[in-house]
């Protein structure tokens, strides 16, 4: 069983990486899928990570926060939250590798949303 403290050196692990780099790698997954397709499925996966990540869609989110639309939703990310966006973002990776489809990365996620996310 994973203790807290094994839970928390992956997280720091996971933190070390940038949001970019993870972000590009994303991306890359995304592009040499046969099964994601479609002119919204780079937008429609992000959106799903942010769902996922903040409990809250990506509107909520920047109306709660007082988010302006020039600024991007990651810079106003708490150090809880980007580690949150980032475990998602690479368990995103993972299953699209895998071969999923958007509809089952989305049930997916949120049928194991709580042991992607940080927990302290």
């Amino acid at each position: 069983m994973i203790d807290k403290f094994n839970i928390r050196l992956i997280s720091d692990y996971k933190s070390t990486r940038s949001i970019k780099e993870i972000n590009k790698d994303l991306c890359d997954s995304i592009l040499s899928s046969n099964i994601l397709t479609g002119s919204h499925i780079y937008s429609n996966i992000h959106k799903l990570i942010y769902k996922i990540s903040l409990g809250q869609n990506t509107y909520e989110f920047r109306k709660i926060n007082h988010i302006n639309k020039n600024k991007t939703i990651i810079e106003s990310l708490n150090h809880n939250e980007l580690i949150n966006v980032k475990s998602v973002m690479i368990e995103t990776i993972k299953i699209i590798e895998i071969g999923f489809d958007y509809h089952e990365i989305k049930d997916y996620l949120f049928s194991n949303r709580n042991s992607i996310l940080f927990h302290e």
